[in-house]
């Protein structure tokens, strides 16, 4: 399955990639102009930059979508925003998986 990470000016604050698995095939899709940064700071992360016009979230989904699918494409996707905190249930109550081992 594919995901992209949706962000804007955020390059270091990349909490949902950071819980997410090395292994993941995630891409972030950000504004052009910040694209370096988002590079320098996610280093090994591939960086899709979205045309200018492309200003509005539900735009730029609409244009990652329509990215995803185009020739066919069939492979699964799902779109995340890039601020996501993921919590653990112990049987208890929801623990935050912030300095805890990893989901994956």
């Amino acid at each position: 399955m594919q995901l992209y990470i949706l962000s804007r000016g955020r390059p270091l604050g990349q909490r949902t990639l950071h819980a997410l698995p090395a292994k993941a095939a995630v891409k972030l899709v950000v504004p052009v102009p910040e694209a370096a940064a988002y590079r320098r700071a996610n280093p090994g992360v591939e960086v899709v930059t979205q045309p200018d016009s492309v200003v509005r979230i539900a735009e730029k989904r609409a244009w990652v979508t329509q990215r995803h699918f185009h020739n066919g494409q069939r492979k699964p996707m799902l779109m995340l925003d890039d601020d996501l905190s993921f919590y653990l249930w112990d049987g208890v109550r929801h623990t935050a998986t912030k300095n805890e081992p990893k989901l994956w």
